[in-house]
């Protein structure tokens, strides 16, 4: 199953360029290197390359699973394949391979999406488990939340650590607990502790 995945997103990713361009001419001038924005509030933006999307996809398979019939998640929204939940209607089905495109698009969508709130450079870990995290419990609640805070202010162990207070879901308009949801922080915060 990983196997395909990767596949699928490598080609997602993978550009092949129509024609070699010639070498430069020797009076054309270098352009200067782009420069991320900096200081307070300055996102790093972009998106993460391609091989580190590919890490972020294999992280998040697992843990979501995939179905290819539409079902309720455990807070009772319709979910499809590995998560999607855009437009999902019960009844609705999916091939594997619309599942593993979705699954690549949305990494990259929430990938771009974290970079948009973060101010400083990450390590592939935390940057993995930001992406992860994001794509769990929504990009609003990751970009409000004490684990960003406290990594954006320079505190990597404080950051990656908050992570774990993200480990309830809402059932019937209550937070609970859930030890799936312990599992997963705590798989985000060690790999965001890496590096």
């Amino acid at each position: 199953m990983f196997a395909r995945l990767l596949a699928a997103l490598l080609a997602l990713f993978a550009k092949k360029p129509d024609t070699v361009a010639a070498p430069l001419p020797t009076h054309t001038p270098t352009p200067e290197p782009i420069k991320r924005p900096t200081g307070k509030g300055a996102a790093i933006g972009g998106v993460a390359t391609a091989s580190v999307l590919a890490a972020i996809v294999a992280f998040v398979a697992p843990w979501e699973g995939v179905r290819t019939k539409a079902y309720l998640d455990i807070a009772g929204v319709p979910t499809i394949c590995y998560g999607h939940t855009k437009g999902v209607r019960m009844g609705d089905t999916a091939t594997l391979e619309q599942c593993d495109a979705w699954l690549a698009e949305e990494v990259e969508e929430f990938n771009r999406a974290i970079r948009k709130c973060i101010t400083r450079e990450m390590t592939v870990g935390q940057e993995i488990g930001f992406t992860d995290i994001s794509y769990n419990i929504g990009i609003g609640a990751f970009c409000g939340s004490t684990a960003l805070k406290r990594f954006n202010a320079g505190d990597d162990e404080g950051g990656c650590e908050a992570l774990k207070m993200w480990d309830k879901v809402r059932v019937n308009g209550q937070l609970q607990r859930n030890d799936w949801q312990v599992k997963r922080r705590a798989a985000e915060s060690a790999l965001c502790k890496k590096d």
